[in-house]
Parts: structure tokens; C-alpha cells; sequence
């Protein structure tokens, strides 16, 4: 019997588990309010919030995609992987990611001592109760910052004065190889997908089709072409690449709740059909 391929996606999403504002409980119930009909978990460096969110999408009956996002440096250059169906209980796949963890702790609390260098008046301790888990980032940081009235929103804190990435209390993060990261996802069984190549990030630049292709020699299995932040012409130009070269198209909001200006859930809608082909493709690996 053919599967009905109405509905729409959303396999870009992130808990407190990581740099979220929302348990994944709260995840689920806010893609259920938005009538989505699958989503993916997708915290940074971690699984933590995999257990509570399939037991929450069981309950309000949304489709569970359990994934990860993974932090990569492939020439010269930050990228996120994100990672489909993996094993999340495959043991070299949590040290690995504990690994990963323990060094962005350290990483934070390096930039909240030299942000109380400059004379920013947060602690340590109220970016660990913001965060309520071991993962730490800099998107807790900033709502720091603005809990005590430093900056207005948490974008102002991802500039030179603060912690952007050429930010003056800026700390380098841990960083997985494209070697790493790849065989991390494909060791635990899942597909690797290349995170938002349009969205501009502080260099300005896109991620280039030599890049992609670059990676794809390398094992990569798709292509995020739908997110919050792609230009209509981004969406265009990253659609017909992955058409070209054969790769699986995603999509994705990477909404953080409250953790970023604003809440993205569900405004990059994947039409269901894509799904229906990322299992297949699963299911043959």
C-alpha cells in the first residue's frame, strides 16, 4: 500500500538538551500545535534529549526522527552535520560525543572569564542554571548577558565587543574532523546531512558547491536546501545542486526557542515526500 505523502517536516530542531530554551517535551508540543507531521531532534554534540523526545512524539502521535547536529571543521572552514536515525545508545558514538561535550564546557567557561574581564557582570552559575544541562553554549551565554541587562537581545552578543567569532571574548570550540564527523554518524548507523550551507554566517559566505561536492566525495549523504534562513534563491540554487549530484534533500527550522531572537519552529516545512525518501535511503545503508 503506498504511503500518503501529504504533511510537512521539520528535521531541524534543538532542546535544552542542548543550546534550546525548551525541554523536548515542550518541542514535540509545540511541533504538535503546529500540525507538523514528522520532526527530528537535532541538539548539538549530544543525545541526551532523544529518550524524552520519542516518548513525547509517541504520545501526541508525530513521526520521531532521532538525530544530532555535529560541530566540523572541513577546509579551513566551520560546518554542522547533521546526523538521521542514528544508534543513540552505540557506545563509541556517546564517547565520542562526551568527548566533544566536555570540551565545550570548558570552552564557556573560558568566555564568561574573559566577559567578566571586560567587566560583564554574569557567573558562571547563572550560565549553568540558564542551560539546566551539561552542554553549555554560547546561546546561554547571550541570555545571560541580557538577563542582566548588558545587551538587549541575544544577537548583540554575537559581535566583535562580545562573542562572536572574532569577539574579543570569543574561545575556540572542538571541532570534529569531516573525517570524524562523518564516520561518527555512519558508524552509528545514520545518514550525514550538510546543515544549512545558504545561511550567512559571520564570514558572510555560503557554503561554496566545491565544498559540498568536496565532502560528498568523503561519504556525505544529503543536503539541508530548506531552512528559516535560505533566500528563496538559496533554496533554488541548493535544490537543483542536490538534484545534480544525487544528493538527499532536507529541511529544516533549527529553531532554538527562546534562545535566539526568535522562534523558528515550523516555518521551514519539508513536504512529507522527502522523508519518504530519507527512510528509503536508511534503510538501504
Amino acid at each position: 500500500m503506498d504511503v500518503a505523502v501529504d504533511g510537512f517536516a521539520d528535521l531541524h530542531l534543538h532542546s535544552n538538551a542542548s543550546d534550546g530554551s525548551d525541554p523536548p517535551h515542550r518541542v514535540v508540543e509545540r511541533a504538535h500545535a503546529a500540525g507538523l507531521r514528522c520532526i527530528a531532534l537535532t541538539d548539538h554534540d549530544t543525545v541526551l534529549g532523544i529518550q524524552p523526545f520519542l516518548d513525547a512524539c509517541r504520545a501526541h502521535e508525530i513521526e520521531a526522527i532521532a538525530g544530532v547536529e555535529l560541530s566540523t571543521l572541513s577546509q579551513g572552514r566551520e560546518m554542522h552535520l547533521l546526523g538521521y536515525f542514528v544508534d543513540w545508545t552505540h557506545p563509541l558514538f556517546l564517547e565520542r560525543l562526551a568527548a566533544v561535550r566536555h570540551a565545550r564546557l570548558n570552552r564557556a567557561q573560558q568566555m564568561v572569564e574573559k566577559l567578566q574581564a571586560l567587566g560583564v557582570p554574569i557567573s558562571w552559575e547563572h550560565v549553568q542554571a540558564i542551560a539546566s544541562e551539561e552542554n553549555v553554549g554560547r546561546p546561554h551565554i547571550a541570555r545571560a548577558m541580557v538577563e542582566v541587562g548588558v545587551i538587549r537581545k541575544p544577537s548583540e552578543a554575537f559581535t566583535d565587543t562580545y562573542i562572536g567569532n572574532n569577539g574579543r571574548a570569543f574561545v575556540p570550540r572542538l571541532l570534529f574532523s569531516e573525517e570524524e564527523a562523518l564516520r561518527t554518524i555512519h558508524e552509528a548507523g545514520g545518514l550525514a546531512i550538510l546543515a544549512h550551507p545558504g545561511r550567512l554566517e559571520e564570514n558572510g559566505e555560503p557554503v561554496a558547491d566545491s565544498q559540498i561536492i568536496h565532502l560528498q566525495e568523503r561519504g556525505l549523504d544529503g543536503l539541508e536546501v530548506y531552512n528559516t534562513r535560505h533566500t528563496p534563491q538559496a533554496v533554488a540554487h541548493y535544490l537543483a545542486l542536490a538534484q545534480r549530484q544525487g544528493l538527499l534533500i532536507t529541511g529544516g527550522s533549527d529553531d532554538h526557542g527562546t534562545h535566539t531572537d526568535l522562534p523558528f519552529l515550523g516555518k521551514a516545512k519539508l513536504p512529507y515526500r522527502y522523508v519518504i525518501t530519507l527512510q528509503a535511503a536508511h534503510t538501504q545503508k
